[in-house]
């Protein structure tokens, strides 16, 4: 029956059909979320080829096929990976300034900007010498003669088995550092790992910190940020990566990142004063010791650290406390004198997914709206404010915990948008140190000038924690189930009907009361990069229903 099969197939590139009662789903369009680089040579490199640049996403294809990627109007020269979610490609001569896009399955992505610019790409290898040129067939051998002899616009790859695990000797405690002549410009340095390679910086057992960029008292002044860190293994004591400032503009993508031995007041990402931070498809894991302290967390933007981008990273198994923290600390002592300290804005937490975390799953301490958005949408937060007590007995246990101190300054106001998100068994720690600590989400009420607006999220809780905590609450067309009905406009109290929560797969399954009943929001694609609005109508959560929708990774994860 080889003229059925072939009329399938063809319908299933036409759309969904029903054929002598079977259903084919429509393959979903591919869909960009970001790549690592968005600037490199097209000339220059392995094979004079140019830059690897690396495009993750969803819905490329298991394998290439006749499948390309364009770069403006040119092509690629080569790829070294393609899977459904991850796409590797060396530029070319033909590649132009313009836009990454994927062209699968006679369909088209979505474009991602690209620049195609002059600098020198150079490789680190374990087989190279740090008395060699650098280039692909004359490697170095350590990270340090590559940060020692970067320059504005490098994009330096290391291959498989490279490491920098210890100090690097400048007396700041760090296993790569960085000051004021390695950093800067506006044309960035970028540390790769090479498609298929592992890349270690730092350990879990010292020294204290994995890659640190100085204040300006360490080494000759500070780093005034400038970075792409994208594929590597990062690792600390307490902090994997440390990025200070004053500094801009820093891009981390697709880093294993990990503390497992963390603790005190910080984090195992942290930064200050530093901004302009993208921070794209990281998995974070298994940060804070046992009984680290309240004062740790999984990220953390600290102190005036603004222009904040996270998008598609996990965040996962925190202790101490927060899987994400947003706080600004005045660093000399606070009052009006005070430069440091003031409260944050333009900062966006979306398309995540933020699992078993000690205390909140996110917290925007101090954060000012009215300066620039502070919004959280596309997350799926789960387990997250389990407990126990950390050594300080405090915190707070919730999914998402708007807190609206002010340190420095004045406290601004505005409203916080929280949309399209997906919260799942928030605040599940029995028997927290105080009362009204527990919520999907909660407004700390420190600013009576800070409003959260809510919609079309879906809120999945226990019997005994409450949906929201606090006032200031607006929105509407949520979906709750657990602990009664939720009062805010046009909100439904049924149980959304997930694909199999029992194994952490969030997706919608096709009766879900979720589908149709959201209201149009900022959030044109679900997590998936699945459209929202049109025929299909709005959804509410972080998933839009697709016949086609993939296995969330979480999930696949949990199933193997």
């Amino acid at each position: 029956m080889q003229w059925r099969t072939n009329l399938i197939l063809l319908c299933v590139a036409l759309g969904a059909i029903e054929w002598a009662g079977v259903l084919v789903a429509p393959s979903p369009a591919p869909h960009i979320f970001y790549s690592d680089l968005e600037s490199a040579p097209n000339t220059g490199g392995e094979n004079n080829a140019g830059a690897i640049v690396t495009i993750y996403g969803k819905n490329f294809g298991e394998t290439r096929g006749d499948s390309f990627v364009t770069i403006g109007k040119g092509f690629a020269a080569n790829y070294k990976e393609w899977t459904d979610t991850k796409i590797a490609l060396q530029l070319g001569a033909k590649a132009e300034t313009g836009s990454l896009t994927v062209h699968a399955g006679k369909k088209q992505s979505n474009s991602a900007p690209f620049m195609v610019r002059a600098g020198r790409i150079a490789f680190v290898s374990p087989k190279g010498s740090d008395h060699a040129n650098g280039d692909f067939f004359s490697p170095w051998k350590t990270i340090l003669k590559a940060r020692n002899s970067s320059k504005p616009g490098d994009v330096i790859y290391l291959m498989d088995g490279i490491s920098q695990v210890v100090d690097d000797g400048t007396g700041w405690s760090a296993a790569l550092t960085l000051g004021a002549n390695d950093c800067g410009s506006v044309l960035p340095r970028a540390l790769v790992a090479y498609p298929g390679a592992t890349a270690t910086i730092g350990g879990i057992n010292g020294p204290p910190v994995g890659i640190r960029a100085s204040n300006p008292s360490e080494r000759g002044g500070a780093c005034a940020g400038g970075w792409v860190f994208a594929g590597l293994t990062l690792r600390g004591q307490s902090v994997a990566i440390a990025l200070e400032g004053p500094s801009n503009n820093w891009r981390l993508v697709d880093n294993d990142i990990s503390c497992p031995n963390g603790d005190g007041a910080t984090a195992c990402v942290e930064t200050s004063r530093a901004s302009h931070i993208q921070f794209f498809g990281n998995n974070v894991h298994d940060a804070g010791k046992a009984d680290a302290s309240a004062l740790y967390h999984g990220v953390y933007f600290s102190t005036d650290s603004n222009h904040i981008d996270m998008g598609w990273n996990t965040v996962a198994n925190i202790r101490g406390c927060r899987g994400v923290q947003i706080h600004s600390s005045p660093l000399h002592g606070g009052g009006p004198n005070d430069p440091t300290g003031h409260n944050q804005y333009d900062i966006s937490i979306h398309d995540n997914v933020i699992h078993d975390t000690q205390c909140d799953g996110i917290v925007f301490a101090t954060v000012d709206p009215s300066q620039g958005k502070i919004e959280a949408y596309n997350n799926i937060i789960y387990n997250a404010g389990q407990g126990p007590s950390n050594p300080e007995k405090s915190g707070n246990w919730s999914c998402i915990y708007v807190a609206g101190t002010t340190n420095t300054g004045p406290s601004g106001g505005g409203t916080v948008e929280i949309y399209n998100n997906t919260l799942a068994q928030c605040g599940t720690f029995a028997k927290p140190p105080y009362d009204d600590a527990r919520a999907s989400v909660m407004n700390g009420e420190h600013n009576p000038n800070l409003a959260i607006r809510l919609r079309d999220n879906i809120f999945y809780q226990p019997n005994t924690v409450p949906y929201i905590v606090g006032r200031g609450f607006t929105g509407s067309h949520n979906l709750v189930y657990g602990n009664g009905s939720l009062p805010l406009a046009q909100s439904l109290h049924q149980n959304p009907m997930f694909v199999d929560a029992g194994h952490d797969d969030f997706h919608l399954a096709s009766n879900s009361p979720a589908r149709h009943t959201g209201t149009e929001t900022e959030s044109s694609f679900d997590k998936d990069g699945i459209p929202r609005g049109g025929s299909a109508g709005h959804d509410v959560g972080a998933f839009q229903y697709s016949e086609a929708a993939p296995l969330s990774d979480e999930a696949a994860a949990n199933r193997k």
